[in-house]
């Protein structure tokens, strides 16, 4: 145990179509089970649910954010594979939020 009254998980708007776990009944499901199992007070939260990613993008860009280092990709490799659901779903923000993508890709 590390002590944490709050537990933040990046979530987004975008991802709560297409991912139950990513959906506001997930994280509040899962803050009553912690609670319950733990017997702690513990908050969990998704600050970026109501956020779709290319607002995000844009946010990171403001902010200074290294979005080269970020990783979006189911796959492991030392580079985004560029063809699974999720460097789909990166590749649409970036063009969305209207800023360069510099993520390198597989294909």
């Amino acid at each position: 145990s590390v002590g944490a009254s709050h537990i933040f998980y990046g979530a987004h708007g975008s991802d709560e179509p297409n991912y139950p776990d990513c959906r506001k009944e997930f994280y509040e499901a899962f803050e009553k089970a912690a609670r319950l199992g733990t017997e702690t007070d513990i908050a969990i939260q998704a600050p970026f649910n109501g956020c779709r990613k290319s607002e995000l993008l844009k946010e990171a860009i403001e902010l200074g954010v290294p979005l080269e280092l970020t990783w979006s990709c189911y796959r492991d490799g030392e580079k985004h594979c560029g063809r699974c659901e999720s460097c789909t779903n990166r590749k649409r923000a970036f063009a969305e939020a209207g800023i360069t993508d510099p993520t390198e890709y597989e294909t």
